[in-house]
């Protein structure tokens, strides 16, 4: 009889019509009981289905998913501890990493959580804890990133990650990106694929990514080149740094751009050449030519690639000289600079520096006067000229002035 009376209350719960209310609404016993049970019950399915869609290894006790997860920890011991367990799980982990890559949320998820939140505390706290540990996109992620620490081992993700490119939440695509570099050579295929096909954001990870695997991904020069050449602006700086990255392989199709009629591709072609660093020795001749380039955003690239592959080479001095009455006032202060940083190996500058002293520009005369100073001894003819500067009307040129003074002219030692 008390059974059925238990029966009774709860049938009457539910056809009890909720009692009509102005202003705010309510929710009614009916309501209360449908949605928990609704919710409870998506939430059970959620749980059942992520306990059986991979029975994956464990490492201390903890699943592949939890390790991955705390690669995004903010403290960096529980990082590094995550790091080394995935590691010491190997090719294990990469079935239940592979499934987690793809995971979806399923249909109603906000419909369902929007529900959840209306409902009383206990339950509500309890269920929107089951429904952060299902957030797919947070677990593709942490995926992505846990198949980037396996690197090399990963090798069998790779149509995986590859598909994870084209995903639409750009963090999973840029970790998908980052652990195809780190498996390496055998991801190049993958990621030319992504630089001729994908979207924007794809094309440039997967650029990215080809320059961070290195001269091991000289295959993939004829795509940059492709992209270099034909590629919106963002795309063609990407690929150029990529191609600069790969290395010598890229020498002899960029030395080819800067002779090309296409400014852009002169820059680009200069600025990848600089990427390459001591590598690109042999481009020298063909940037010192590049000084003199009708485009003046061509003439700074060059000048500033030849500073990163060698500026001490006396070639590089020598042109940077014959520069100091360049046109354009920005490339002369950077030539200027580019000598300074050489020291009293730029003496040679010292019959040019009368003219960079009287430049109308101050930001000029301050460069002139600072190249004097670090010139040294060297750069006495300039005295005259720096004792002018005292009185310059701007203030940066009369500092470097008292500075240069001090270089050149050292006040004596006083002896006690």
């Amino acid at each position: 009889m008390a059974q059925a009376d238990n029966v009774k209350s709860v049938a009457e719960i539910i056809s009890t019509p909720a009692p009509e209310q102005s202003g705010k609404r309510h929710w009614s016993g009916r309501h209360w009981l449908l949605g928990s049970l609704t919710a409870i019950t998506i939430a059970l399915a959620i749980l059942i289905s992520l306990s059986l869609a991979q029975r994956e290894p464990l490492y201390q006790g903890k699943t592949v998913a939890a390790w991955a997860q705390d690669l995004s920890n903010p403290d960096a011991k529980v990082r590094a501890h995550a790091e080394e367990a995935l590691r010491a799980l190997g090719p294990d982990a990469l079935r239940p990493l592979t499934f987690a890559l793809h995971r979806q949320d399923f249909p109603g998820k906000k419909w369902i959580v929007g529900l959840v939140i209306k409902l009383p505390r206990p339950f509500k706290n309890t269920l929107l804890r089951v429904f952060k540990t299902a957030d797919a996109t947070s677990m593709r992620i942490s995926a992505a990133q846990a198949l980037a620490v396996l690197g090399p081992e990963a090798q069998a993700a790779i149509p995986s990650l590859a598909r994870a490119l084209n995903d639409v939440n750009p963090t999973v695509c840029i970790r998908s990106a980052e652990a195809l570099a780190r498996i390496g050579k055998p991801a190049v295929p993958a990621l030319i694929a992504a630089v001729r096909t994908g979207g924007l954001e794809v094309r440039n990870s997967a650029a990215s990514s080809l320059g961070l695997i290195g001269p091991d991904a000289a295959e993939a020069v004829p795509a940059l080149l492709e992209t270099l050449q034909h590629g919106p602006t963002y795309d063609a700086k990407q690929a150029a740094h990529s191609l600069g990255k790969i290395g010598t392989t890229a020498q002899p199709a960029l030395l080819g751009l800067l002779k090309t009629k296409d400014a852009p591709h002169r820059y680009l072609a200069a600025y990848a050449l600089g990427v390459m660093g001591n590598a690109a020795s042999n481009a020298i001749p063909a940037l010192l030519e590049t000084l003199a380039d009708a485009d003046t955003e061509v003439r700074r690239q060059a000048l500033a690639s030849l500073q990163q592959i060698k500026l001490a080479d006396r070639r590089v001095i020598a042109a940077c000289i014959q520069r100091l009455d360049d046109p354009d006032e920005n490339m002369r202060v950077a030539v200027l600079k580019a000598l300074a940083l050489v020291g009293s190996a730029a003496s040679n500058a010292v019959p040019k520096l009368e003219m960079a002293l009287k430049d109308p520009s101050g930001s000029v005369r301050a460069g002139a006067i600072m190249l004097a100073g670090r010139i040294g001894s060297a750069a006495k003819p300039t005295m005259p000229s720096l004792r002018a500067a005292l009185r310059d009307t701007d203030e940066s040129v009369r500092e470097q002035a008292e500075f240069a003074i001090r270089s050149i002219e050292p006040p004596p030692t006083s002896r006690n």
